[in-house]
């Protein structure tokens, strides 16, 4: 539900705004860290660091996975299947000393030395390991810094530490690509209050995603400030706005080739990769679950049965985990998939809310404050496009006089829905009902008898 905010002087007015339609909507945001695994007081030191005259490492990101797998750790929890090819990379809060890096940085493959070149960037603040060669295959490799590194006013090291991974058998040759966006390039009505995601194809370095390689401008490429990180498994980014984005404002993503997943491979697809139209308000309201498929106390359901979950608006795919659902049999868990799929929920999204934009911004211009709710029609659509005419106009109508006892007026979001309103009998047509075609043929009247068309 959404609330056009306004000066409450007239008394306010309930709206419905029925559709039906066929859509699609891709993931959507999740919030995640940059942070790699490190001892626990380094983590925490890492995390929590406070300022002061000593240099502290502020990130101890270590190589991620094969972009193939998942992430999966050892007994001892380090990071396995890395690829080959990966670099080391650790950054720091404050320039440091070039030599005291060389003293204090060593990298060990199942306790050996490993020989390799050191390179700092960002004005002395991120350190570089390359290895000469390709990792050792199926290898641990441990990453150690010592309070030899200092800054440059020889101030060493206030949480010096390590961390270990395993390389797998091959290494990452290929570049990453963004494989979705939330919102999608096209979206219309987006809520002024969204957080901005990007899906990459494999995992990337957190190191590189950065409010200048990610980030969402206006069209005349005025810069929105915000908060940008990345998920734990290295293959989404969400950007959080500072503040509400602008109202009835059109805004593109931007993501660049600054961007490189975990072995220096810079991202394919860079450039401007959405662009999308803010609504006129903001969403607050929360999502419910409408309908569960099998239903409560259902017996003899197929042991080959998926379970499934309707729910009242669209949902951001990042944000169901493999948690977010969980089934259970016996008290023990079932092992399974939680997915997302598109259905009636982005429809009703794709249908419904360019007119809702449009009833919501009129409703502000003229300071009124209305409560719209959006519903969809079931099946009509479906039970339309397979030649049911009747069963679409039988959905329609038993959706008319049920919105007809809860609110003030009825908008049709479809032309196909317009001729539902004549078979309703005049007794229990208890409000307006709006719909575009009659009103359109009255308009074209009225500009024909005035001569301008």
């Amino acid at each position: 539900m959404h609330r056009a905010q306004a000066a409450p002087q007239p008394p306010q007015r309930r709206v419905a705004l029925e559709a039906v339609a066929a859509a699609d909507r891709p993931p959507g945001p999740l919030d995640g860290q940059v942070f790699g695994r490190a001892d626990p007081l380094v983590a925490d030191q890492c995390r929590f660091a406070v300022m002061n005259r000593e240099a502290r490492a502020e990130h101890l990101v270590h190589p991620g996975v094969h972009r193939h797998q998942d992430f999966h750790r050892t007994r001892a929890g380090g990071l396995v299947d890395v690829p080959v090819n990966a670099r080391i990379v650790l950054d720091f809060d404050e320039p440091l000393s070039i030599i005291s890096v060389h003293r204090g940085l060593q990298v060990e493959a199942d306790g050996v030395p490993l020989a390799g070149s050191i390179a700092l960037s960002d004005g002395n603040r991120r350190v570089t390991f390359t290895s000469d060669g390709a990792l050792a295959v199926d290898t641990e490799h441990t990453v150690t810094v010592t309070s030899d590194v200092t800054d440059l006013a020889g101030n060493p090291l206030a949480n010096p530490g390590s961390f270990d991974f395993t390389t797998g058998t091959a290494g990452d040759l290929t570049a990453p690509r963004v494989s979705a966006t939330d919102p999608a390039d096209g979206t219309r009505g987006v809520a002024t209050d969204t957080r901005i995601t990007v899906f990459f194809d494999q995992p990337i370095d957190p190191l590189t995603v950065t409010s200048s390689t990610l980030f969402v401008q206006t069209g005349s490429q005025l810069q929105v400030a915000g908060l940008v990180t990345v998920a734990p498994d290295f293959r989404s980014a969400t950007l959080v706005p500072d503040s509400p984005l602008m109202s009835q404002t059109e805004y593109e993503l931007v993501v660049s080739s600054g961007v490189e997943d975990l072995a220096g491979n810079a991202l394919v697809n860079a450039g401007i990769l959405a662009r999308f139209l803010t609504s006129a308000v903001a969403d607050t309201t929360p999502p419910r679950v409408e309908a569960v498929s099998p239903q409560d106390g259902t017996a003899e359901v197929p042991v080959n049965a998926r379970v499934a979950l309707r729910m009242d608006e669209p949902l951001s795919l990042a944000s169901i985990g493999s948690d977010a659902v969980t089934l259970g049999a016996g008290g023990s868990p079932v092992a399974g998939e939680v997915t997302a799929v598109a259905s009636w929920l982005p429809e009703l999204h794709r249908a419904a809310l360019p007119t809702a934009d449009l009833v919501a911004r009129c409703a502000a211009e003229a300071g009124r404050e209305i409560e719209l709710t959006a519903r969809l029609c079931d099946g009509a659509f479906e039970a339309l496009m397979s030649g049911n005419a009747a069963r679409h106009d039988e959905v329609v109508l038993a959706a008319l006089e049920e919105l007809s006892a809860q609110v003030d007026v009825i908008a049709l979001a479809q032309a196909s829905m317009a001729r539902v309103v004549s078979t309703l009998p005049v007794d229990r047509r208890r409000v307006p009902i709006l719909a575009s075609p009659p009103l359109a043929i009255e308009r074209l009247a009225r500009l024909i008898e005035q001569g301008e068309v």
